[in-house]
């Protein structure tokens, strides 16, 4: 059986591994792409809760001056 290897047949087995790394290495570099965008979609909903908690602050400190003016809480 080994006597029926030939350089063809090698030349064909390894043409065959090179498309396979070529389309591991694409799938990859699309995981990889993706994954960019996954993160990018984070930071922007972590920017976005940070302006959310901003917001409620001021209104806190709003409301609070408001409650305080009409006497209905505790001044301090």
């Amino acid at each position: 059986m080994v006597d029926n290897i030939t350089n063809e047949l090698l030349y064909e087995t390894l043409k065959a591994i090179r498309a396979d790394i070529g389309s591991i290495k694409s799938t990859l570099a699309d995981h990889g792409r993706q994954l960019i965008e996954v993160r990018r979609q984070l930071n922007s909903m972590q920017a976005e809760i940070i302006r959310s908690d901003e917001h409620m602050l001021g209104l806190d400190a709003r409301l609070d001056r408001i409650e305080r003016r009409l006497e209905l809480s505790d001044a301090e």
